[in-house]
Parts: C-alpha cells; sequence; structure tokens
C-alpha cells in the first residue's frame, strides 16, 4: 500500500509539473467575417469570391491545473478574387494577454483574450478582444480541442474601422 501511494504522489508530481506550461496552436477555416456595412457591401459583388483563414498561437504559464494566463496571436486572413484572380488581401491581428479556464478539468475550455490590433502591417492599429468556447479530450499533456473563437477589433484612423469574426477552430494544445 505504501509502495502505491508513493508511485501515485511521484507521478501526480510529474504531471504537476509538467502542466505549468502552456501552449495552443490553430487554425481555422471560413469564419463569419465582417468589416461594416460599407466594406461589406463593397466586397459582396457577384463576381468576388473570398478564401478567409484564422490562425491563432498562445504561450502560457498556470496558475493552477483548470487556470492559466497566455499571451499570444490570433490572425485573420481576407483573400479576395475578382473574377477568379487574385485581387487583394486584407490581414488583421490581435496581439493579446488573456486566460484559459479548465472548469471540469477536460472537455469545456472557456477563453478571453485583449489586446493591440493591427490591419495590414501596422498601417492601423488599436484594440481587440477575443473569446473562445472549446471542448478537449484529456486532462493533461497534448491534446486537440475543437471550438468557436471569437475576434472583435478596432482600428483607428482607419476604413474599416473594425472587424468582427466568428470562426469554428481546431487547436493543438500542450498543457
Amino acid at each position: 500500500m505504501f509502495a502505491f501511494g508513493a508511485i501515485s504522489s511521484v507521478t501526480a508530481q510529474y504531471f504537476e509539473h509538467r502542466s505549468s506550461l502552456y501552449f495552443e496552436a490553430g487554425v481555422g477555416f471560413y469564419p463569419y467575417l465582417t468589416y461594416g456595412s460599407a466594406v461589406d457591401a463593397a466586397l459582396s459583388s457577384s463576381s468576388t469570391s473570398r478564401f478567409q483563414l484564422g490562425l491563432d498561437a498562445h504561450l502560457g504559464l498556470a496558475i493552477n491545473r483548470r487556470l492559466y494566463i497566455v499571451g499570444g496571436y490570433d490572425g485573420i486572413l481576407d483573400e479576395i478574387f475578382e473574377n477568379g484572380t487574385y485581387d487583394n488581401q486584407i490581414g488583421s491581428s490581435l496581439f493579446s494577454v488573456g486566460i484559459r479556464t479548465y472548469p471540469l478539468g477536460a472537455g469545456l475550455v472557456l477563453g478571453a483574450d485583449a489586446g493591440v490590433s493591427e490591419l495590414d502591417g501596422f498601417v492601423a492599429w488599436g484594440y481587440g478582444f477575443g473569446g473562445m468556447v472549446a471542448w478537449d479530450f484529456s486532462p493533461i499533456g497534448l491534446n486537440f480541442e475543437v471550438g468557436v473563437r471569437t475576434i472583435y477589433l478596432s482600428f483607428e484612423y482607419s476604413n474599416p474601422s473594425y472587424l468582427f469574426a466568428v470562426m469554428p477552430f481546431v487547436a493543438m494544445v500542450l498543457r
């Protein structure tokens, strides 16, 4: 009985130490994406098609086994094609700090981020917020999460002046 307790204690300490770091890398396709009515109207002509991609990467540290402080990057690329030929792209980013919480240990994942936004390579800076709801399949170690991420970005001195996106995503997480 003593040996079993000692092995359990060592195993728990190993996983507790291992779960002190957090890494997340994700991708999402075809998000709901709006820049406001004027820009959306210009992009919605019948000869225009779009390819939209979202990417994210976050690093963090554990406060405890269910709560992590993270810093990271969320990027959205909106490729625009006119009559089937590449025409333009709009790139936007959120550089943020936030939290990830696993209230059940495994399963439900909630996250929130706030930070600085940019549009097309430092042309327009502003602020942004992000949120996520996901589902994971393991309480610790390498894992995959499936969920929905929302991002709101505001840009100063720019047209478009904001972006709102809702994006289904898949992320690889190590915690």
